[in-house]
């Protein structure tokens, strides 16, 4: 009888754990200047005002990404940040990169920034927000 009062116990306490991981929300804010440059924040794991690029000829349209998740990008398995239902484009991601030119319509941060957020934020769960705005 102890034994399956304690099994239960814990498997509700599981639960439980699961649960309060599923309901958890991130949001990363994207301030844009004219060019190719901005700044990235998602401070619910410490990303605060870091410098993000893209190619100024394929910038995303400004708005609100709901249901983004961490994920591997297919093509590559980098670790990244995709941002689904981009009006006029497809597959676009948060990536590690050097700059503008590793952008093809996604957002680049270091390398160090998105292994930090992918370290956090568990994978493939749509539980990240996007707002991109223009400064």
């Amino acid at each position: 009888m102890k034994s399956r009062l304690l099994f239960l116990i814990i498997g509700m306490a599981f639960l439980s754990v699961l649960a309060s991981e599923a309901s958890e929300h991130y949001e990363i804010t994207i301030r844009r200047g004219s060019g190719t440059t901005g700044r990235l924040s998602c401070p619910a794991v410490g990303v605060s005002e870091i410098a993000c690029f893209w190619k100024k000829d394929k910038r995303i349209p400004v708005g609100t990404y709901k249901g983004c998740s961490t994920t591997k990008m297919d093509s590559k398995q980098k670790h990244a940040i995709f941002i689904p239902d981009v009006v006029g484009f497809k597959g676009i991601f948060i990536h590690k990169g050097k700059g503008p030119g590793s952008s093809d319509g996604c957002i680049i941060v270091p390398e160090e920034v998105i292994e930090k957020m992918w370290a956090a934020i568990p994978a493939d769960q749509k539980n990240i927000t996007v707002k991109v705005f223009d400064e």
